[in-house]
């Protein structure tokens, strides 16, 4: 690893907090050293507000919206994210993922299993049909839940998985579609290509 690099050594050290995490141990530690490596120099937790709002920019490569019950999951989740690029606004309950989606369109759901995780889903879903939620903190894959889901991480999973599924739910969602009018035009060209006689 490089010395200079400390997008790097924060990876590093988020990578050892998710897995203290998951193996349930004290992660009071590795949650000090996050916030040392974030902001060269040790602070305090609370000055970090994972609900604070960044400026919207649309040159940023996609807008996400983490929702977690996890405080401490929550943050880490956003910080890594945030370190790729994107913009990142997160909410911890129902009302809070329902009154952020209304004010803000987002490209990405990263929706954690929390109670009523499939009421936020469908919530959601109600609000923007185009959002693409990824639902992560499943232990084996799930029953297909009862909204729109574009995949799914198992626990445990590497930050390397979230970013890659994040990326690939952006990709899914802004790519371009044919308007109504075009995908006619094409349908009527194609049965009038299979209906045209031999010989003709």
């Amino acid at each position: 690893m490089r010395e200079n690099d400390p997008d790097r050594a924060l990876r590093a050290t988020m990578e050892s907090f998710l897995a203290a995490l998951e193996s349930s141990v004290d992660t009071d530690a590795s949650l000090a050293q996050v916030y040392a490596a974030q902001s060269a120099g040790p602070v305090s937790p609370d000055q970090y507000s994972v609900e604070s709002r960044n400026p919207i920019s649309p040159n940023l490569q996609g807008r996400i919206l983490v929702v977690n019950d996890n405080k401490t999951l929550r943050q880490l989740i956003r910080i890594n994210l945030e370190l790729e690029g994107f913009e990142v606004l997160a909410a911890a309950s129902k009302l809070q993922a329902q009154e952020t989606t209304r004010q803000v369109e987002f490209d990405v759901v990263v929706l954690e299993i929390m109670p009523d995780y499939e009421a936020v889903g469908q919530i959601i879903v109600g609000i923007d049909p185009s959002i693409k939620v990824i639902l992560t903190g499943v232990s084996t894959p799930t029953t297909e839940p009862p909204f729109p889901l574009h995949d799914q991480i198992a626990r445990p999973f590497e930050v390397s998985d979230l970013v890659s599924a994040v990326s690939k739910a952006i990709a899914a969602r802004r790519q371009p579609r044919a308007a109504p009018g075009e995908a006619k035009k094409e349908t009527d060209s194609q049965w009038m290509s299979f209906s045209r006689p031999t010989g003709c």
